[in-house]
This record gives structure tokens, C-alpha cells and sequence, in this order.
């Protein structure tokens, strides 16, 4: 591990009213206690204040009010604020913004040579290797594609030797191929750096994929905090407004002449990109309600490799006209899937019947 675990949750109460012209008025106005450890994702529409929640946290809003204490520090409450300049925290942006007259390498060192509490060289090591920066220490960033550049501005906010990294939509730059790629540093960086993580995001499957907890913000306000298994049990949540199940399971196998992987879910087997999984791996699986159809018996003469015996345990209204929404309990875990109303009647679907969840391997995101 390269820091140490921060023992204590942080504590967070700011307000903040502005005007930002056109008679646009906005109000930050939270009260949150938050987990010293793992990834904590802020979500909500744009302009629901998720980033300048973050700013306050960093000391970027100096007309904010209130108490910010992270673990031991207190950085701002009635009587003191400390500066950005002068808090443990390290924040990565939308936008990587390196230093163009700088090598790769040389935009490291800045950052080591700032911070009273530098890595030591194993740990710097650790981190290259983790986020498989080594071989690009040479370029400058005109060298680099998007990743790459996010990749070393993650890098350079973790050699601030932080007690908290901020992450601001550090994805929202990227294409869905480079965006993927991130996802997996973090997940790896995640397990390496034993501080807390914010990680603020408008896209749900970010947060089914990364987050531990999730913060609901909306018009400035905190609207839901809860466990992220919670709040994706719910069909009609903020957060799923794709209705998007998530599903813990772990890989069982790996086949590689066809790149698909087989995840055991309770009792159910899931076919899955392999990607980069192997046996033995715990993954989070998020399958959208679009992309689930019903059956009443188990098909064989299928290219859906995705059966999953299953119960319905609620009927909702869509929100969609001609639409309703099936909350299917598979074991201990739920899943969701939007249907037609004419496929509800014409299959006779009821409320405690048996029935088998077809997913297309595509239609699951890991």
C-alpha cells in the first residue's frame, strides 16, 4: 500500500449560495459523513453541484461556509481555512492539463518536489507499474493520447502523498474504448492506495462498476446516500434510470478461443466479455432492463447464451407508454427488464411466477 489508511470518516458540512449571472441563482447546501476508505461516488444531472461540492472539499471555493475535517485535519470550520495549497488532497480534473513544456517524467517530479512527504522509490515504482506508465516517461504530452495524459495526471495527484483523491469526471474526455481502459486503472489503483476516493459522474455504470458508496445530488442538495447494492436493488431510483441491475459474482472459467468468461451468480452462470478476467476473480456485472427478455420455459435454440432462472416479485408501470418494468429475484440478488405490456398479457406474467431472464453477453458491462 502506498499511504496509510485514513482511520476516521470525513466529515462534511458547507454551504455556499452565488449568483451567476441571468439571474441564475445556485445553493450548495450539504451535511455528509463519509467513509474513510474505498470509492465514494458523487452522481447527479449537471448542475447539481457534484463538482462544486469537490472544490469546497479542495479549498477552490473560498466563499463556501462550514466544516471540512478529513480524518485528524480539519481544513475549514467557523474559525480556520486552510488553503488548497496547504490541504492533503489530491484532485484529478476533466481535463489532464500537464505541463506542454514538460516530459511526462518531468510533470511527476513536480509534483514529488511540492509535497513534504514524498513516495519512496518503490512506492513511485509501484505506481508507474500500476497504472503502466513507465514506458511513456520520455514523451511530452503532445506525445500522448487521452488516456495516457489521465493516466499521469492520476499519477501526479497521488504523488501529492494525499489523504484523499478527488476525481472530476476524470472520464468525461475520453472515447468509450479509452474510457474502459481508465476504468481499470482505477479499479487497480483502488486496491493500491488504501486512502478514500471521491468520484464525481453523471454516468450510472461508472458508479455500478467503481463505487462502494453513492452520493445522490440534486439543485445542491444531497438527495440519497446509500450502499451502492442498495441503491441499484431499487428499479425507479435516480440512479437507475436505465433500471440497471448489478450483480456480484466471481469468474468461474475463461475461454479463450471464444474471449468470453463464465461468471457464477448464486446459481446461475453468466457469459461475459473476458477482457482481461481470470478464474477466481469478484466482478460487479451491470445489466440493463433494455437489454433483458422474458421466457417462459428455458430456450435451447437460442443465441442467447444468458438463461437465468428467475421469479418476478413486482410489475410497475414503464416509463414508457405501453411499457412495464419485471423486478426478478434470481437467488439472494435481483435483476430488472422492460417489457411490453402486449408481451405481459400475452405470456400470462404474474407476480410469483417462475420464469428464465434471457441477457445478451453484450448487454453486460463489467
Amino acid at each position: 500500500m502506498v499511504i496509510n489508511p485514513v482511520e476516521t470518516d470525513m466529515e462534511i458540512s458547507l454551504k455556499l449560495s452565488r449568483n451567476s449571472g441571468a439571474a441564475q441563482h445556485f445553493e450548495l447546501d450539504v451535511d455528509l459523513h463519509i467513509p474513510g476508505t474505498g470509492i465514494t461516488a458523487i452522481y447527479g444531472a449537471s448542475g447539481s453541484g457534484k463538482t462544486t461540492l469537490l472544490r469546497c472539499i479542495a479549498g477552490l471555493e473560498t466563499q463556501a461556509q462550514g466544516r471540512v475535517r478529513i480524518a485528524a485535519d480539519t481544513y475549514q470550520d467557523s474559525h480556520i481555512f486552510v488553503p488548497a495549497h496547504q490541504r492533503k488532497i489530491g484532485y484529478v480534473f476533466q481535463e489532464p492539463s500537464l505541463f506542454p513544456h514538460l516530459s511526462a517524467e518531468q510533470n511527476l517530479q513536480y509534483a514529488q518536489r511540492r509535497t513534504r512527504t514524498p513516495l519512496a522509490e518503490k512506492q513511485l515504482q509501484e505506481l508507474l507499474e500500476v497504472l503502466a506508465i513507465s514506458p511513456l516517461l520520455s514523451h511530452r504530452p503532445d506525445q500522448l493520447s487521452g488516456g495516457e495524459k489521465q493516466r499521469f495526471a492520476i499519477a501526479r495527484a497521488v504523488l501529492s502523498n494525499p489523504d484523499i483523491l478527488l476525481l472530476d469526471e476524470p472520464l468525461s474526455a475520453l472515447d468509450t474504448d479509452r474510457k474502459r481502459e481508465i476504468l481499470s486503472y482505477i479499479e487497480s489503483l483502488q486496491q493500491f492506495l488504501a486512502i478514500p476516493m471521491l468520484y464525481v459522474s453523471h454516468a450510472e455504470l461508472e458508479v455500478a462498476r467503481l463505487a462502494e458508496q453513492v452520493i445522490i445530488m440534486d439543485k445542491g442538495h444531497v438527495k440519497t446516500v446509500g450502499a451502492v447494492n442498495t441503491i441499484f436493488r431499487q428499479p425507479l431510483s435516480d440512479l437507475s434510470g436505465d433500471c440497471t441491475a448489478l450483480l456480484q459474482g466471481q469468474v468461474e472459467s475463461v475461454e479463450q478461443d471464444y474471449h468470453l468468461a463464465k461468471v457464477k451468480v448464486d446459481s446461475s452462470d453468466i457469459w461475459v466479455a473476458s477482457h482481461n478476467l481470470s478464474p477466481g476473480a469478484t466482478v460487479r456485472l451491470c445489466v440493463c432492463a433494455r437489454d433483458v427478455s422474458i421466457s417462459r420455459i428455458q430456450e435451447t435454440q437460442s443465441s442467447i447464451l444468458n438463461k437465468i432462472a428467475s421469479e418476478i416479485s413486482q410489475i410497475q408501470t414503464g416509463d414508457e407508454p405501453g411499457t412495464c418494468l419485471l423486478t426478478l429475484a434470481c437467488g439472494e440478488q435481483r435483476l430488472f427488464a422492460k417489457i411490453t405490456r402486449k408481451s405481459l398479457d400475452t405470456l400470462g406474467l404474474a407476480t410469483g411466477q417462475k420464469v428464465w431472464a434471457q441477457v445478451k453477453s453484450v448487454g453486460i458491462v463489467q
